[in-house]
This record gives C-alpha cells, structure tokens and sequence, in this order.
C-alpha cells in the first residue's frame, strides 16, 4: 500500500501517501460535511490499483 485515498459518497477526494511504517495521516474535516455520509478509505498500490477498502465511521 503506497497511497490511500477517501470516498465521500462514492466521490474520490484527495490522496495521502503511506509512511514506510504503514502509517498515514488524513485530514478530512472540509470533505466530511455530514455524519449520514457514506465514507470509505481506499488502499492504493503505487500504480494506483485498490487493494482494499474500509467503510469509515463518522460519529
């Protein structure tokens, strides 16, 4: 996994690249406008292939 990247509603926004540790940092406050959303955090390899997806919770 080289980059994640967040779906608000089904719209890709932003990336963030993953740390050689595996760790990643994302601010996502301006994409979040709603705790009803639907939020998943996709794993990206460097060719920008999905990996993995993770459905986000928003309290």
């Amino acid at each position: 996994m080289k980059k994640v990247q967040l779906l608000v509603n089904g719209v890709a926004t932003s990336t963030a690249f993953v740390k050689a540790d595996g760790t990643f940092s994302y601010y996502a406050k301006s994409a979040i406008t709603s705790k009803d959303g639907n939020y998943v955090m996709v794993a990206l390899d460097a060719m920008g292939k999905e990996l993995d997806r993770q459905i986000v919770e928003v309290n």
